[in-house]
């Protein structure tokens, strides 16, 4: 029997020592391979680097994920074709070092100025009635808004609610019956959670507070500060940049038209808050 094991060890060891060294002789041969060696020397003309969230102190603005050439996928897929081709190349994103996910603790300001992507915000507090006419100048601009919407302003209009969520625009809470003390804050969160069937992803405040920053950490929630409130078109026109976090504030549905014209004329993208913050990369360079 002992006998019997000892030779099973030995065919084990053998095999395992056959397919360790025939491994490593095909990871050779596919290393002198003209293709990987093309793809070695060429790949870091269609990468790009990944950029790190920035910390200022108390705020932080989201980095910016890369993309990296998947050198063995990459292999395969030119290898099929037996020869070199960069429209085959394979990608991989790689997420940055410092970034945003789990930083609960800073106020966000701004998305990544990369992105070349602004967003506007809207606050609807309790008594306002214009909600659904924001929205459907959005729907004819053919883009997408964030609305911070008010805890009672939730609870007594739940459709408005449920048709800006269903078309693909954002919405978050805002205050409970116009206040602003962190218990308001999240009363309200709970509002939208009990109609959309989802938790909040943002606080939004215009000045920084200590104890609404600490309530929304604790409920892993983001606090946002806009980048700058829009009163009049001049506001608009002096502080537009790419990343911006923007509050508007309107009182014909006009100026909303213009804002939005002047903005993509600027060549910038009007997206969502959540797709502004993000730090994924698109694939397409």
């Amino acid at each position: 029997m002992k006998k019997k094991m000892i030779r099973v060890l030995l065919i084990l060891s053998f095999a395992a020592f056959t397919f360790f060294y025939t491994h490593k002789g095909i990871e050779l041969f596919k290393n002198m391979d003209p293709i990987m060696e093309e793809i070695k020397k060429e790949k870091s003309k269609y990468e790009q680097p990944s950029r790190d969230a920035t910390v200022m102190k108390d705020q932080i603005i989201p980095g910016y994920s890369g993309i990296l050439v998947d050198i063995d996928k990459s292999y395969v897929q030119m290898k099929k074709m037996n020869k070199y081709n960069q429209n085959y190349y394979v990608y991989k994103i790689k997420s940055p070092e410092v970034s945003i996910k789990n930083n609960y603790d800073k106020y966000i300001t701004k998305g990544n100025y990369l992105k070349n992507e602004v967003s506007f915000v809207f606050s609807i507090r309790k008594e306002n009635n214009n909600l659904l006419d924001i929205y459907q100048v959005l729907e004819d601009k053919n883009i997408y808004g964030t609305f911070f919407v008010d805890g009672i302003y939730i609870k007594e209009h739940p459709k408005d609610i449920i048709t800006l969520e269903d078309s693909a625009h954002e919405v978050e809470a805002l205050s409970y019956n116009n206040q602003y003390k962190k218990e308001d804050i999240m009363n309200a969160s709970r509002e939208l959670e009990s109609i959309i069937n989802r938790k909040g992803n943002y606080c939004f405040i215009r000045d920084k507070n200590i104890d609404i920053l600490n309530s929304c950490m604790n409920n892993k929630m983001y606090t946002v500060i806009p980048s700058f409130i829009v009163n009049t078109f001049s506001d608009l026109k002096n502080n537009l940049e790419s990343g911006s976090i923007i509050e508007i504030n309107i009182d014909k549905l006009e100026e909303l038209s213009t804002y939005i014209n002047y903005v993509k004329q600027k060549g910038y993208t009007l997206v969502t808050l959540s797709e502004l913050l993000s730090e994924n990369r698109t694939m397409e360079k």
